[in-house]
């Protein structure tokens, strides 16, 4: 195998996390921005099967943080974003196009689909 080091395998190895976050709000149209640009990447049979939760409230936040073990972040964010499995987006648009979309809730679970 042979070696192929470049500016982007640069960039990706040089990544941190940074946690600390400022007390104010995100410029309007941020989280749209966001959203769409994570919707441009690829996904499974590009399906984007998820959808995003923005959530800002403090008693939100503190029963997510919660579910995590008591992540510290999620309380200090003054937004956290959510993002889960959505897979009524599929049965959605099979409906839409006169179909019943049997079988649809396994389609993500495949990279391909035997023929």
């Amino acid at each position: 195998m042979s070696t192929h080091w470049s500016a982007t395998i640069d960039r990706l190895l040089d990544h941190r996390t940074s946690r600390n976050y400022l007390p104010r709000s995100l410029p309007e149209g941020t989280v749209e921005l966001l959203a769409a640009a994570a919707q441009s990447a690829p996904s499974s049979s590009n399906l984007q099967a998820w959808s995003v939760v923005a959530v800002e409230d403090p008693e939100r936040k503190a029963r997510l943080a919660g579910f995590t073990g008591g992540n510290a972040h999620i309380l200090a964010a003054p937004l956290f974003l959510v993002w889960l499995v959505d897979l009524k987006r599929l049965r959605d648009i099979a409906r839409d196009n006169g179909n019943h979309g049997e079988g649809l809730n396994y389609l993500e679970s495949f990279s391909r689909i035997p023929r």
